[in-house]
């Protein structure tokens, strides 16, 4: 995906999290749009 390691990873495995238990994403395929989306606007990769 781009990102090297790093604390990044940190923070974009809690957001994911975050939403999981919040329940805004309840399967695989929503999880990557997540992770698609987080990198897009937060690390433009």
């Amino acid at each position: 995906m781009g990102l090297q390691p790093g604390p990044e990873f940190k923070i974009i495995l809690g957001q994911i999290r975050a939403a999981m238990l919040d329940g805004k994403i309840k399967n695989v395929d929503e999880e990557k749009a997540l992770l698609n989306e987080l990198l897009d606007e937060q690390y433009n990769l």
